[in-house]
């Protein structure tokens, strides 16, 4: 447990002086990174909404028809009977379906740019000191291997810890998204859900 502990800790000071590492411009670039994860996370959430509601047009008419979150989109459409709900339920089912894929594969985008981008300014930022360094140092060391080895390092730091980071921050605020929806609709049951997930992962990491 203790290893695992100094481990984290360790993977944390490491995140921590990566981010000191970056030129100022790749913070303010990871900020509006951030905003657009949430962005996706939500129109992830209507999306699965949408499915549930389409759903209930299918199977359920009536019911949807009847229910009272639903009179405001009614009055709108001028729907004046249950058959007519399921023709603009699937057009507005498939415009979020379409907006929501367009957005995630957007923030696909958005984090291999960032990530390749920061790790290329990185890599070149330890090229700049390498060659600064005094001559004496150049004659000990093979040119091929320190190129070799920044691009090494600068691809691990890329692929292996910028890149799995924002993915993890996304799925943070997707998760983050679906429950406060589970909350708003069923309370109970998202606390029943979230507390045995994070039973479960407590006795796992124990």
């Amino acid at each position: 447990m203790k290893i695992i502990n100094k481990e984290k800790i360790k993977h944390l000071h490491l995140i921590q002086s990566l981010w000191f590492h970056l030129e100022r411009k790749w913070r303010i670039k990871f900020i509006f990174l951030l905003f657009l994860m949430i962005i996706v996370a939500f129109s992830e959430v209507l999306s699965i909404g949408a499915v549930l509601h389409f759903l209930a047009a299918i199977t359920s008419p009536s019911s949807l028809f009847k229910h009272e979150l639903a009179q405001p989109f009614i009055h709108i459409m001028g729907i004046d009977s249950a058959g007519e709900l399921l023709l603009p339920l699937t057009v507005l089912f498939s415009i979020l379906i379409v907006i929501a894929a367009f957005l995630r594969m957007a923030l696909i985008w958005a984090n291999s740019i960032f990530a390749y981008s920061s790790g290329g300014d990185l890599g070149i930022e330890i090229y700049r000191k390498v060659i600064h360094q005094p001559y004496l140092q150049h004659t000990l060391k093979n040119s091929s291997e320190v190129i070799n080895g920044i691009l090494i390092k600068t691809n691990a730091v890329t692929q292996l810890t910028i890149l799995p980071i924002l993915t993890i921050v996304s799925g943070i605020f997707m998760i983050t998204a679906v429950l406060i929806v589970f909350v708003i609709i069923s309370p109970s049951v998202a606390l029943i859900v979230y507390g045995s997930v994070g039973f479960i992962y407590f006795l796992v990491m124990k």
